[in-house]
């Protein structure tokens, strides 16, 4: 049960969002990672989970941008189809 209620979560935000104009999810996207860049636990954080954003999900460019640039270790996960396990790539650029 909890399984079908995630994916229909899933697909109603995945279908609220593909209606959203590209320059608004660029204008919030762009608020939403000033602020991260802004608060006190950026400051601190020595490495970032990030993800690849797709589907209008809020970007995190401006974010690993900072961060690679800055000297922070940054990861992305990445599944591994075969195992269907989840492990974190380190990424340098």
């Amino acid at each position: 049960m909890a399984a079908d209620n995630k994916a229909y979560l899933r697909s109603v935000l995945r279908a609220c969002r593909s209606g959203l104009p590209a320059a608004y999810v660029a204008r919030v996207s762009q608020a939403v990672q000033g602020r991260l860049l802004r608060a006190a636990c950026y400051d601190v954080a020595a490495t970032l989970v990030l993800y690849a954003a797709k589907d209008n999900e809020i970007l995190t460019d401006l974010l690993c941008a900072d961060a690679l640039a800055t000297g922070r270790r940054v990861l992305f996960p990445r599944v591994v189809r075969a195992t269907r396990e989840l492990v974190l790539i380190r990424v340098s650029s």
